[in-house]
């Protein structure tokens, strides 16, 4: 559900420190990868070591930012610079949103993070989740120093309306902070400020009336906003936050410009998520819910977008035949990087393969599904995987193998394509939605909806890519040359996905 009252602009984090943060976040993830960069160098060719590592590098990269997000709602790079990520209610965000926001920054690099400079800045992903980045540094109350205090107390009534009831706020927690204080201690702090302002006693205590407009019963209360404001005392961080808290609710009960009730609130909010996520509050990882998402979902969410999955098979066989027939000069440069390649791929082992295909073909999943929201990405590799099968089987049928190339890609080819259709569904769904958002919605707004009802089927479709990759790695150099028998195994294996894709989940859609 949106909030719609909330002007995210006060509470975000600024470009600068997102930039920051994600540079510390992108640190990390450089240094998680280089063990198995180094490792693949062991196995694989530099050309194939550099792509699996990329694939790699790209994978761990949204998974690292998507866990870490989705669980403790911030990661090492955001809690340096005091950042955390919250749903438009401001309340701490799912697993789920974290990896929409995250899948979609496919698009969102398109665009070198432009949207970050809007007024909320929110990017495209934050759209596609319903998420936004806020600053603690923004949304923890700002008290001014004492002479200001004591300016805008004094202003008219009607100015700096929004700077009087957080002052007066300020004053109503101290004074319930104050009656759980002995005198004892009123009397070290008015000490404290003494030996600080240099005036007697009576003094301090004459001096904070006044700053604060109290009466003379409220000395204690005003001794102490006066030592917080000053440096004398200082409160624990934990202790700084609740008050914090505090003063936003009392303030926007005090005020009664709603503009300036508006600000109170969302900041009170955040605040009361900053409080939670600090006490240890973390979401987990729920596998009966992957279980559901699997049994029940993902099929339910390829029927609605049987449309968009359709769509993609169509491109995807247009792009077939552009390769094939029209881009000769295409196939002419694969007949001379057949061979090569062929002599480079005999070298790796069967396990090695596997690594390299399933972490190169996740890597297209992801930016297919996610590529999406910039309109263009996702048909652009749906049709450029679609030339090269083209191409290459023109460049076998030059090269006489036309029939070897045809079970060299049937075993694993029907259910690897089948997966990429579910993601290129997704993101076509999504590029619709950015076209041409549904009446009286804001483009951000039916990129979410677009993503609510099909981000499964995009996202999920990636496990399928497993059985594909083992089948090619495993099983297809045993069908070379055996076309039967390659499409009796890309046959079978794609049929049993679309069974599951066709009825699973029916039994609970009936019940309802």
């Amino acid at each position: 559900m949106f909030s719609t009252g909330f002007d995210y602009s006060l509470i975000k984090g600024n470009v600068i420190q997102r930039i920051l943060a994600h540079l510390i976040d992108v640190v990390i993830v450089i240094a998680l990868t280089i063990p198995f960069w180094v490792l693949f160098s062991f196995a694989l060719p530099d050309a194939l070591n550099l792509m699996a590592s990329g694939s790699f590098f790209f994978i761990i990269y949204i998974l690292y930012l998507s866990v870490m997000e989705g669980t403790r709602f911030t990661t090492i790079g955001k809690r340096r610079l005091g950042l955390y990520v919250l749903d438009l209610n401001l309340e701490p965000i799912s697993l789920r949103q974290a990896l929409i926001r995250n899948v979609v920054r496919v698009a969102d690099s398109v665009f070198i993070y432009l949207p970050l400079l809007s007024r909320d800045g929110r990017r495209i992903g934050d759209g596609a989740a319903g998420t936004i980045v806020v600053s603690e540094n923004a949304i923890r109350p700002k008290i001014p120093s004492p002479s200001m205090c004591r300016k805008i107390l004094r202003a008219p009534s009607g100015v700096l309306t929004q700077e009087k009831a957080t002052i007066k706020a300020f004053l109503l927690e101290l004074e319930e902070e104050s009656k759980e204080m002995d005198e004892g201690l009123f009397n070290k702090i008015r000490d404290s400020l003494s030996d600080k302002l240099k005036l007697d006693g009576e003094s301090v205590d004459r001096l904070a009336l006044d700053t604060f407009l109290l009466e003379e019963e409220k000395v204690n209360v005003a001794l102490l906003a006066l030592a917080l404001l000053t440096g004398t005392v200082v409160f624990k961080e934990e202790k700084v936050i609740k008050v914090a808290k505090e003063i936003y609710r009392k303030a926007s009960e005090i005020c009664q410009e709603p503009s300036v009730r508006s600000i109170f609130q969302a900041k009170e909010r955040a605040l009361k998520s900053l409080i939670l996520i600090k006490s240890g509050f973390h979401n987990k990882i729920n596998l009966r819910g992957l279980l559901k998402v699997y049994s029940s979902v993902i099929p339910k969410q390829f029927r609605e977008n049987l449309q968009y999955f359709l769509f993609s098979v169509v491109l995807f066989v247009s792009a077939i035949l552009l390769g094939y027939l029209k881009l000769g000069w295409l196939a002419d440069l694969f007949k001379e990087a057949i061979v090569p390649a062929g002599e480079e791929i005999e070298e790796i082992s069967q396990l090695g393969l596997f690594l390299i295909i399933f972490l190169n073909n996740a890597r297209v999943s992801i930016a297919m599904c996610g590529g999406g929201a910039s309109v263009f990405i996702t048909p652009v590799l749906l049709m450029i995987n679609g030339i090269m099968v083209g191409s290459i089987g023109k460049a076998m049928e030059g090269l006489g193998k036309f029939l070897f190339y045809y079970s060299g890609i049937t075993p694993h080819g029907l259910l690897e394509l089948s997966a990429f259709f579910m993601s290129c569904a997704s993101g076509f769904r999504a590029a619709k939605s950015i076209l041409f958002p549904q009446h009286g919605m804001s483009r951000y707004k039916s990129l979410k909806e677009a993503f609510d009802k099909s981000f499964e089927l995009g996202f999920g479709s990636i496990v399928f890519l497993g059985p594909a990759a083992a089948i090619e790695s495993f099983i297809t150099e045993r069908l070379m040359g055996k076309p039967r028998y390659a499409t009796y195994v890309g046959a079978g294996a794609a049929s049993l996905l679309y069974v599951y894709l066709l009825l699973g989940g029916r039994s609970k859609e009936s019940s309802c």
